[in-house]
């Protein structure tokens, strides 16, 4: 059984069908493969499969002064992670050096300053 439609498209659509097609018995099979290309993906979508087909969405261009807020918010966020972890490496080397120090509070900041430096190490070697 067929059945004959009359569907309406818009300028991009059809210019991009005339594209592929060439003539209008071309023009039908483009646009009755597409259908069933999708009514395909529709039916392994709710079988669960995952087949080739994606939805696309673009975000819009962000605006020069949002960019400016969000790297200035990244920045004093790297800025502050950066000088806590200093300030903790600082305070970690001066109890090490420190003659009024147990051996106790040596022992932790040996072990923080190791930690920080493979932090470090691990960030600097890391493939981005």
């Amino acid at each position: 059984m067929s059945i004959r439609l009359s569907v309406i498209l818009s300028d991009d659509l059809n210019r991009d069908i005339d594209r592929v097609a060439g003539s209008a018995a071309n023009k039908s099979e483009v646009f009755r493969k597409a259908l069933q290309l999708y009514l395909a993906a529709c039916d392994g979508q709710s079988r669960g499969l995952k087949l080739g087909l994606h939805t696309v969405s673009l975000s819009p261009e962000e605006k020069h002064s949002d960019r400016f807020v969000r790297l200035a918010k990244e920045i004093i966020l790297v800025a502050l992670a950066a000088g806590f972890v200093i300030l903790i490496g600082w305070i970690c080397v001066h109890t090490l050096f420190s003659a009024q120090a147990t051996a106790e509070e040596k022992k932790w900041a040996m072990s923080t300053v190791t930690a920080i430096s493979g932090g470090l190490v691990g960030y600097l070697i890391h493939p981005h």
